[in-house]
């Protein structure tokens, strides 16, 4: 029997400087982009056929057997390349991400019966971006507009377009749950059409549904969070990026460390298909490079929204000092008299109550009366948080009792020091005992059904209070949320990256945005409660202006040489070993100075983000910042050489 020789690209961590491609034989022949078992070193692994070759000079080993037909297509190849090249990693390690677990099992994608919206008609200025977005030679348009501006209704009319022309689109949505509320109103819209809700919880039966029908074209939109970037379209026209600030985008834990505004960009251009960003506070860089026109960007502003007559209001904001009334009471201040009192208005007239805590759990840190220390874990060396019955630590998964004692001096006197969102609901419950609330946070809000239960209890008007963290602050549209109460402002700020304002400032923006909504009495009202009322970032919330904010923020990123104005890369090391981290990242460290100093590169001693170590293992960083007009390939050719233990993170989301 004849065999066939192929190159196979093993789905393992290889060097970057290595060629990604071995060479395996099979007595059949096999398409490109076939998913295969092969024997690696001395493990069975996956593989993906790249393409066929004549016979080698050397020997080979057999492909052991078939996975899946046709898994990846070229263009998708291309891109796993492009993501392989850019962000430092290797290609068999990207193209994990293409590879999804097919299963013969197919599930039926639901449809729901759906009562199809009435004709929308586009408003003057709605109808004007979309004809702008239409002519514009550049395939890359960031539209920014306020809370409740329609752009929603701008990305529906461009899809609608596309669909006239047999093409797919491509919604991406920062985050799970918000993909739950926002597949509706698509279903709605274009209820005579397949419409299919991706993400990571889903089971493989239902991704392997959306997989095939995806390839074959018989899905005409998908709503998803970044991994629908990995799937492959039959014919895609659209994408649209949703919240394009949102720092889920980024793929922050683990390789490759890709952000979806540079995947969708090499998708765009591979595909031909027009790509849309949405923000109502668009990233300070994205909004630079759209001003700028720079990488093909094109900005388009979208004013506030009228309907019937009557413009969409921004929420009257309101800053509570509570060095006031700290005079009067001992311990913490959960509530202000003042916001006690807009509770009972608000509930009396069954609107719904937001409530924005900073920290998880019962505290934001655990004392020892005794001894006088905090508790910490004793991996990470970060304080615990009291949830429930536990302390337990954010970074890794050590978990103590609440019945326990101090480590340290055996005590029981242990105390809770600030407040987190189950201490804000147990207030609550004392202050409003019959009052409906629900505390929102990852943990019970990850899961359909959940999700499902809440957004009817909105709906139905059977809740008074929302309370959570950053999650309850993006994509809820509902007209009855009239009141916004964000505790401990303070609380939020005081971070060293140079990303922080942003995402702080951000965050009390998009939490704003759920007030006032199309088919609300326009009455929000929005409380932030803090011992800082002097915060002067404050004042562009309260005048409700981002841009402002950000043409503040691009000064001082000038100034400090931060990027749009420089390119930084994070070189990250871990260790169990502490001694063998400082050893090795200065000895880096010393290697890259000597190396770039001519260059003009700034190359940053190594130091230590906020956590320490994560676990058993010690974390050091090193930074790199490059000008745009220095030589980036001198850099790129040494970075790939670097050893495989260190982690290279192009525009990181934080540098700490």
């Amino acid at each position: 029997m004849e065999n066939h020789y192929y190159q196979v690209i093993p789905l393992v961590k290889i060097p970057l400087n290595k060629c990604p491609f071995f060479t395996y034989k099979f007595n059949e022949k096999i398409p490109f982009g076939t998913l295969v078992f092969i024997p690696f070193g001395k493990k069975n692994i996956k593989g993906v056929v790249f393409e066929k070759q004549s016979k080698p000079s050397f020997r080979t080993r057999n492909i052991l057997k078939i996975k899946t037909l046709d898994l990846i297509n070229s263009d998708q190849l291309k891109l796993a390349q492009k993501i392989s090249d850019y962000y430092y990693s290797p290609l068999g390690v990207v193209l994990k991400f293409f590879v999804f677990n097919l299963t013969k099992k197919i599930s039926e994608i639901k449809s729901e019966t759906i009562t199809p919206d009435k004709k929308i008609v586009l408003t003057k200025e709605q109808g004007e971006v979309i004809q702008k977005i239409l002519k514009t030679k550049t395939k890359k348009s960031l539209i920014f507009g306020p809370s409740s501006s329609g752009k929603t209704e701008i990305a529906m009319e461009l899809i609608k377009r596309k669909l006239k022309k047999g093409q797919q689109s491509l919604v991406v949505l920062p985050e799970i749950f918000l993909s739950y509320q926002e597949i509706y109103p698509y279903q709605k819209r274009f209820h005579n059409k397949k419409v299919a809700l991706l993400h990571s919880k889903l089971k493989p039966s239902e991704v392997s549904t959306i997989w095939k029908n995806l390839k074959n074209g018989q899905i005409d939109i998908l709503i998803s969070t970044k991994i629908g970037c990995f799937m492959p379209f039959k014919n895609l026209g659209l994408i649209v990026v949703d919240e394009e600030q949102d720092i889920s985008h980024k793929n922050w834990d683990k390789n490759p460390k890709y952000h979806v505004e540079k995947v969708t960009g090499w998708l765009s251009k591979q595909t031909n298909s027009r790509l849309v960003f949405l923000s109502a506070t668009p990233s300070v860089n994205n909004y630079w490079n759209a001003k700028n026109k720079q990488n093909n960007w094109e900005l388009i502003k979208l004013p506030s929204l009228e309907i019937n007559q009557t413009k969409i209001r921004k929420p009257a904001i309101k800053i509570l000092n509570l060095w006031e009334e700290s005079y009067q009471k001992q311990g913490d201040i959960i509530f202000s008299q003042k916001l006690i009192e807009s509770f009972k208005k608000t509930i009396a007239l069954k609107k719904i109550v937001l409530i924005l805590v900073p920290y998880h759990g019962k505290s934001q840190a655990v004392f020892c009366e005794n001894c006088k220390t905090s508790l910490k874990c004793p991996k990470c060396q970060t304080s615990l948080v009291h949830t429930k019955d536990e302390y337990h630590c954010l970074h890794c998964n050590y978990k103590l009792s609440s019945l326990s004692n101090c480590p340290n001096c055996k005590s029981y006197k242990l105390k809770n020091i600030g407040f987190g969102t189950e201490s804000v609901a147990n207030q609550l419950k004392k202050f409003f005992p019959q009052a409906k609330l629900e505390v929102i946070g990852r943990s019970n809000f990850e899961k359909n059904q959940h999700r499902e239960k809440l957004f009817n209890k909105i709906k139905g008007n059977k809740i008074n209070f929302l309370v959570g963290n950053q999650t309850i602050a993006k994509g809820f549209d509902f007209p009855n949320i009239d009141l916004v109460a964000i505790l401990n402002a303070q609380r939020w700020t005081g971070k060293a990256d140079y990303k922080f304002d942003e995402r702080w400032l951000g965050g009390f923006f998009q939490i704003g945005g759920r007030l006032n909504r199309p088919n609300s009495n326009q009455k929000g009202l929005m409380y932030i409660q803090t011992f800082k009322s002097n915060l002067k970032i404050l004042n562009y919330l309260e005048n409700w202006d981002w841009l402002k904010f950000a043409k503040k923020e691009l000064l001082t990123r000038k100034s400090l040489n931060y990027p749009p104005y420089s390119r930084i890369f994070k070189l990250s090391l871990r260790d169990i070993k502490k001694e063998r981290v400082e050893k090795n990242s200065q000895k880096l460290y010393n290697q890259l100075q000597s190396q770039f100093e001519k260059e003009g590169f700034q190359i940053f001693e190594p130091y230590y983000g906020f956590v320490k170590k994560r676990g058993i293992f010690w974390n050091k960083h090193i930074l790199i910042k490059i000008k745009p007009d220095q030589k980036f390939s001198v850099l790129n050719e040494n970075l790939k050489k670097i050893s495989q233990q260190w982690n290279i993170d192009p525009d990181p989301e934080n540098i700490f």
